[in-house]
Parts: C-alpha cells; sequence; structure tokens
C-alpha cells in the first residue's frame, strides 16, 4: 500500500482546518491514491477504533472537513478520471474519483 498512515506533524497543519477557518487536531493523517488504499486504510483505523474525518478540498464553510481528533483521510490525490459514457437520452455522464476538481476548486 503507497498511501501510508502517518502522524500529524507541523507539515500538515493545514489539514487541520477548511475555509469555515475553524482548527482542529488529529494523530495521523493518510493521502489514499485508490479505493484500495482506502479500505485497506479504514480497515486498519477501525479495528485500532480510531476516529476518521474523510477530507476533501476542504472548501467547506461548515467546519466538516475539520478534525477532532483521530486520523483525517484526505481524498484530494484520489483524482483521475475514470470514464464517460452516454445515456439514453444522449446526456454525458462521466465518472470521477473524489479528487477531482471543477475549476472554481482548482483556482483556491
Amino acid at each position: 500500500m503507497s498511501a501510508t498512515i502517518k502522524p500529524f506533524t507541523d507539515e500538515f497543519e493545514e489539514y487541520g482546518r477548511d475555509e469555515s477557518r475553524a482548527s482542529g487536531e488529529a494523530s495521523s493523517i493518510s493521502f489514499p491514491t485508490t479505493e484500495d488504499e482506502v479500505r485497506a486504510i479504514l480497515e486498519k483505523l477501525h479495528a485500532e477504533r480510531v476516529p476518521v474525518t474523510v477530507q476533501g478540498a476542504r472548501t467547506g464553510l461548515a467546519a466538516g472537513a475539520v478534525p477532532h481528533g483521530g486520523h483525517i483521510l484526505n481524498t484530494s490525490r484520489m483524482n483521475r478520471y475514470l470514464g464517460l459514457r452516454r445515456d439514453e437520452q444522449g446526456q454525458f455522464l462521466l465518472r470521477v474519483e473524489p479528487g477531482v476538481c471543477s475549476r472554481s476548486c482548482a483556482s483556491s
């Protein structure tokens, strides 16, 4: 597994807050890039009964991405496009990982 659980050091301080400007703390952080990595990380943390805060781009205003202890699972590096198809009405449907940002997200 390439996405390791790292101690939450000063290097990761910015991940303790989101656009709400609320601050929190965590004991560890990870940046998975695949579903398998997410699964392995969550299985390990579940076995150890560690609470998890899931983060995306941290652009929320309600402090939902602010950790209150435990582990931060940041999905921003899960940024691949997985597929494009057309439905019966001719509309295009794009399948993406949770770290794919729109233009507004990418510019912030």
